[in-house]
């Protein structure tokens, strides 16, 4: 079956069954994570600071936005 396999900080290998993935990382933009994702064809959608700077609630509706249209 497919899945998602993730690394946990001892380093073991792990494997989720999951139709979307969330990932929110650090407080800055970084969106070096994109060339991965397209090199992978694998779908993405930027909300919140990924996509526009902004504020915590602004980050909120941007995500809440995007799940609705998905």
């Amino acid at each position: 079956k497919e899945g998602i396999l993730y690394y946990k900080n001892d380093d073991s290998i792990n494997k989720i069954e999951a139709d979307s993935v969330v990932m929110a990382l650090g407080y800055r933009s970084n969106i070096s994570i994109i060339k991965i994702l397209e090199k992978m064809d694998i779908p993405y959608i930027l909300v919140g600071d990924a996509e526009k700077v902004s504020n915590i609630k602004g980050a909120i509706v941007s995500a809440y936005e995007m799940a609705l249209e998905t």
